[in-house]
């Protein structure tokens, strides 16, 4: 009795030794499995990252180059503004010019206007505060 169960433990411990072995085999196949999956992972977020930057250049640079761009227009629209303000400086001055010259040659005239322009606009005020 006593060979057959030395028999029946070394059948068990065979047994038990082969499902070790296979759970050894599992486990380095799941390791595997594992370290692939995270070097996938770390790939993946590797060129992720490096989208990202590029794409970060990419707009950094195109806002650059908008602000530049802006920049330039504001400066030829700060230009023209300053051709518009040079222009009618100079037509008021010759406006001035010719209504004095106006005035220097018909004084009572230009005085007679004055004085009509000047009581109209009184008259014009002074009717809204009665209505």
């Amino acid at each position: 009795m006593a060979s057959t169960s030395r028999t029946d433990v070394q059948d068990l411990t065979k047994k038990a030794a082969d499902v070790a072995e296979v759970g050894l085999e599992h486990a380095r196949t799941f390791g595997d499995t594992a370290q692939a999956s995270a070097h996938s992972v770390a790939d993946q977020a590797q060129r992720v990252a490096g989208v990202a930057g590029e794409t970060a250049q990419q707009l950094g640079k195109q806002a650059s180059e908008t602000v530049q761009q802006l920049s330039r227009q504001a400066e030829e629209i700060a230009g023209q503004a300053r051709e518009i303000a040079g222009e009618a400086y100079r037509r008021g001055e010759q406006a001035a010019e010719y209504v004095g010259g106006r005035v220097e040659q018909q004084p009572l005239a230009s005085i007679l206007l004055a004085f009509g322009i000047g009581y109209a606009i009184s008259y014009l005020i002074h009717s809204r505060w009665s209505a």
